[in-house]
């Protein structure tokens, strides 16, 4: 009978390997997406309040991306 154990320890240190990549890709994702949704609840609050404050003029990043690129 052939000696296969190496094979059999290579190949579950292969698949623990990609496991461990797999997973650490959906950590990582899930963070970038934490960030990013936090960013954005920022954004939408701080334009909310622009908007519920008309007296105040907007200030210069708000009407950068407001702007309509011209043609």
């Amino acid at each position: 009978m052939p000696d296969t154990l190496d094979y059999m320890i290579l190949g579950y240190v292969v698949a623990f390997v990609l496991l461990g990549i797999t997973i650490g890709s959906v950590v990582w994702r899930y963070r970038s997406y934490a960030k990013t949704e936090a960013l954005l609840d920022q954004l939408e609050a701080s334009e909310q309040s622009a908007t519920s404050n008309p007296s105040t003029p907007p200030n210069a990043s708000s009407a950068a991306t407001n702007a309509v690129p011209s043609r």
